[in-house]
């Protein structure tokens, strides 16, 4: 979702996305010093198995229902986003390709299992940025630098310090 989504976010907002991902960084420089820790000494598997420690069972099958149904409202999105992708570059159903994504995926992860899913990320990850920064460097020169690059951006107001975005 995020590979679909992004670009629009950076477009429509310009650079107050940028802010999003400093704090994105922050947060998880603060999750492995704050909470990594704690869920390690105290020897826990998952986050519910540490509500219920904090807490009792009843606040861990809570956690686990509002889990459950977060997931259930979020899967039909991202099943149907690289379908919809899928059908404006090649024209076909959305309706066929939804399932075929749907067994691709099930198949990929049982197949190869969590450690092909992390490899992947980190593959698609690498690509991402790689892509980016050669984007960013080509569309630069072609444009005429990088001075020009700024001035055109500071002109139409492209540069802006973040603001609510809703």
């Amino acid at each position: 979702i995020s590979l679909l989504g992004t670009p629009t976010e950076i477009y429509v907002h310009g650079t107050s996305y940028l802010f999003f991902c400093c704090t994105a960084f922050f947060v998880t420089f603060a999750t492995s010093v704050v909470y990594l820790p704690v869920f390690h000494e105290l020897k826990l598997t998952s986050t519910y198995e540490y509500l219920e420690k904090r807490f009792d069972k009843r606040i861990r099958l809570l956690g686990s229902v509002l889990f459950a149904i977060s997931i259930i409202t979020w899967l039909p999105i991202v099943i149907y986003v690289p379908a919809l992708a899928f059908n404006q570059v090649t024209g076909v159903n959305v309706h066929i390709v939804t399932p075929f994504v749907c067994i691709v995926c099930i198949f990929y992860t049982c197949v190869g299992g969590l450690k092909a899913v992390v490899w992947t990320d980190f593959f698609q990850t690498f690509i991402m940025f790689g892509s980016m920064l050669l984007i960013t460097i080509k569309g630069t020169v072609d444009v005429g630098g990088l001075s020009l690059v700024i001035r055109r951006n500071l002109e139409s107001g492209r540069l802006e310090l973040p603001t609510c975005v809703h």
